[in-house]
């Protein structure tokens, strides 16, 4: 999408944010490629609006960054954030290549002993891969000896992320790492290839505990997350891909805009979600349950629509769980920013789902703050599209 990459170097070069509907479009979008340019292009991004919320970012890489910082910039500008770089206070050599401001210039460990907390970042996301926890060498045939050694690498990592936090860093995001299939499958015995796919595992469920030791850790499930998602995770013998990298970068997003306040809260549902496939119709109810406020939309006198969600037993979402219902014929541009604004919130609040072309397009129109998620479609998909982002995501 050229126009797209366009439209932000014309806002970087006027000086000024990226507008709602252009940074709404890089949200949406999962072309690593474009991302990449987009955040090399908002490198210079000022914001004397102050229409993003500043944030102190600094990414400590312990092996090579790639397009990672580029592709964080892209998503966290998208979220409505503005990364500020914070530079290293006694910058080291790197361990893997840096290629950006928020790289700091050490490894993980260099990073965090020569005090970079102290830098004032509010924001600091470790980069690492197996190399970081892995020995030079050890005895494929036995890979007893390793689970100490993978321990103690953990312990060193838990006592660099306390000292972090101790000097000042708000958020502090880390990540599993997956066993490389290369790896594994070096290892020919059956019963030690399970040695180590076990002590493996421990680790990261030793880096998953660091989120519940401290609330200022956050620890994203890389691993789960490319077990399940197709992308490869390595890039030949050195080096994440970039898909696996742009996932990573979203789910660091999904952390600085929970912390920041700037999840969404209201899902507005158009008038086919008495129609909906039972599995959508349970995630919505779901996510009210969790505290996100619904509203339905209709053209319709309210009382066909208040039977239909009272009365129907198969109609999952009943009038309870709608915290105000707009059910009238006029415009829905107009209808949603009216229930935002009665539940305190604005329209960058709401994510509107419908399959209506129509209604799309004139919400997309009217409030291009608005987050427009298709209803129509493959029913397999829709929960996929309606979470996959991330829109309400809570602390």
């Amino acid at each position: 999408m050229p126009e797209l990459i366009e439209a932000v170097q014309q806002a970087v070069a006027a000086g000024e944010a990226p507008a709602v509907d252009v940074r709404l479009a890089l949200a949406q979008s999962t072309d690593t490629d474009l991302l990449a340019a987009a955040g090399r292009a908002l490198a210079g991004l000022r914001d004397p609006g102050g229409e993003l919320r500043p944030v102190r970012l600094l990414v400590l890489a312990d092996c090579p960054a790639g397009p990672f910082p580029d592709l964080l910039r892209a998503v966290l500008v998208a979220a409505g954030a503005r990364p500020e770089p914070v530079e290293p206070t006694e910058p080291t050599e790197p361990t893997g290549p840096a290629e950006s401001a928020e790289s700091a210039a050490g490894g993980l460990d260099a990073g965090f002993d020569a005090g970079l907390a102290e830098a004032g970042a509010e924001l600091v996301v470790g980069l690492l891969d197996e190399r970081y926890f892995l020995p030079d060498r050890f005895d494929l045939t036995d890979p007893a000896p390793l689970g100490p050694h993978l321990a103690d690498r953990l312990d060193r990592l838990a006592g660099l992320a306390e000292a972090a936090l101790a000097g000042g860093t708000d958020t502090l995001v880390l990540h599993t790492v997956p066993l490389p299939r290369r790896l594994r499958d070096t290892v020919v015995g059956l019963r030690a290839r399970g040695g180590l796919t076990r002590h493996w595992q421990r680790l990261n469920a030793g880096l998953l505990d660091l989120a519940e030791a401290d609330g200022r850790i956050e620890v994203v499930d890389l691993a789960g997350l490319l077990a399940t998602a197709p992308t490869a995770a390595r890039s030949g013998a050195t080096g994440w891909t970039d898909a696996a990298l742009l996932l990573l970068a979203q789910e660091v997003r999904r952390v600085a805009q929970t912390r920041l306040g700037l999840s969404r809260r209201l899902l507005a549902l158009g008038p086919e979600a008495s129609h909906w496939p039972v599995e959508l119709g349970r995630c919505v109810k779901r996510l009210a349950e969790q505290g996100i406020h619904l509203v339905p939309t209709d053209h319709h006198t309210p009382d066909p629509v208040e039977r239909v969600l009272s009365e129907r037993p198969e109609v999952l979402i009943n009038a309870a769980a709608f915290s105000r219902r707009v059910v009238n014929w006029a415009p829905k541009a107009g209808n949603l920013r009216r229930s935002a604004e009665s539940l305190g919130l604005g329209a960058d609040a709401l994510v509107f789902l419908t399959e209506s072309d129509f209604e799309r397009g004139h919400v997309a129109a009217e409030l291009p703050e608005v987050a427009v998620v298709d209803s129509g479609g493959d029913p397999a998909r829709l929960v996929d599209e309606l979470l996959g982002h991330g829109w309400f995501d809570l602390l």
